[in-house]
């Protein structure tokens, strides 16, 4: 501060005049006050989810216009510098080859002082690491590098609207949470869709292998083309609803899930198709054999047995798709009531087309006796059985090493 009196300020002459007249004014004299310096507040959650990014597999990387201490400071304070990490500045990025720069990116976890091409050349490393980049931005130098990244996501609240335009997801609250969340969604829906697709290709592959089956042991074709055109609207159109319906997973966010890339199709599903529909290829011939006793006055009573039975079948092995590791008994037999309202309606939908005359006439089926509904559950019945038998399996003795069959001996 200084103190001086006003008639000492210059009105006169041109504002360059006035302004060199003010500056000469104040250049001696000053009196220090003291300092002060200004923080943006850094929410108290931030820590808390940068942890949970960790946990769930992200590699979490500050790139930042900030000075270097600056940016160490912040980044030490919600968790994202740890010991051992090390934060690069403008100047020691330029100096870095493409090759250093990737056989050090692991161990970086602060960039300072970058520009837009320095954020654009850092998601480069990162891709030619085979690694999926979000990057989050707000203003107009981040729209490279969130057109660069896989996944670009701009702040909603304080984000430019060329930051938003450029992006693939805005987050309305700008709270870094939400992006945990949405992964916790991802992999909710990619687990979905794998149940549903294990459904469907094992039950289709059941009514593939019985009519091989029968094929190769010379009987007639155990079902009509329209008994398997209702067999895949019934159960492939009601049970993949109740199946899509299942609660989320509690251990979403568990490092566990990226131990390997996971597709939605791949060996292990289609190895566990192949195991659900053998049985229910065999269980049903054997009730077409069992009922067909070569006149051709059996012939619509076996097809009706085997199509119930197929049926029965898919239903059971719905049960068993509600989850690949896990047993229905740990699920809860009732934690999912849309699919029991379908199990419901299909289950009265297979006594309609056994006892209503016009669905007799159309699907060539007849009246089943409450024996003959004993066979077919019987018939059914272990099908959870046996896939309750390999996830115990696979739970006992494939995960307690870590993926690894045990060394015999």
């Amino acid at each position: 501060m200084k103190e001086f009196d006003p008639q000492a300020i210059v009105i006169r002459g041109s504002e360059q005049e006035q302004y060199e007249a003010y500056q000469q004014l104040i250049a001696d004299g000053i009196t220090i006050v003291g300092l002060c310096g200004i923080q943006d507040s850094i929410r108290p959650e931030v820590s808390e989810i940068v942890r949970q990014a960790r946990q769930v597999g992200l590699h979490v990387v500050m790139a930042t216009g900030d000075h270097k201490k600056t940016a160490l400071y912040v980044a030490k304070k919600v968790g994202i510098f740890r010991e051992g990490d090390e934060v690069v500045d403008d100047e020691r990025l330029r100096k870095m080859d493409d090759k250093e720069l990737l056989s050090q990116l692991d161990k970086i976890t602060v960039f300072a002082r970058v520009s837009p091409q320095d954020k654009v050349r850092i998601i480069d490393a990162f891709h030619k690491q085979g690694k999926i980049v979000a990057m989050t931005g707000d203003g107009v130098n981040d729209v490279p590098s969130l057109l660069a990244a896989d996944l670009g996501i701009a702040m909603g609240q304080i984000g430019t609207e060329v930051a938003k335009q450029a992006s693939d997801l805005v987050l309305l609250n700008d709270s870094f949470v939400n992006i945990i969340h949405a992964i916790e969604q991802g992999r909710h829906i990619f687990y979905t869709l794998r149940r549903v697709i294990l459904y469907f290709f094992s039950t289709n592959m059941g009514e593939i292998l019985i009519v091989l089956f029968a094929l190769f042991t010379n009987l007639p074709l155990p079902l009509t083309a329209a008994q398997i055109l209702w067999l895949n609207f019934v159960t492939d159109g009601f049970l993949d609803i109740g199946l899509s319906m299942e609660p989320q997973e509690p251990d979403l966010l568990s490092a566990t899930w990226l131990q390997k890339k996971k597709r939605l199709v791949d060996w292990q599903l289609m190895t566990k198709s192949l195991y659900m529909a053998i049985p229910m290829g065999i269980a049903s011939l054997i009730v077409f054999k069992w009922a067909y006793t070569g006149m051709p006055e059996s012939l619509d009573y076996a097809r009706t047995m085997t199509l119930i039975t197929m049926a029965m079948l898919q239903w059971f092995n719905a049960w068993n798709c509600r989850s690949e590791t896990k047993s229905i008994f740990t699920l809860g037999l009732f934690t999912n009531r849309w699919f029991l309202v379908a199990t419901g309606f299909v289950l009265s939908l297979q006594f309609a087309i056994s006892y209503i005359p016009i669905l007799q006439y159309i699907f060539k089926t007849v009246p089943l006796s409450a024996s003959d509904w004993g066979i077919i559950v019987a018939m059914s019945a272990p099908m959870v059985l046996i896939e309750e038998v390999r996830k115990w399996i696979v739970n006992r003795f494939w995960k307690k090493n870590e993926g690894r069959w045990p060394e015999s001996g």
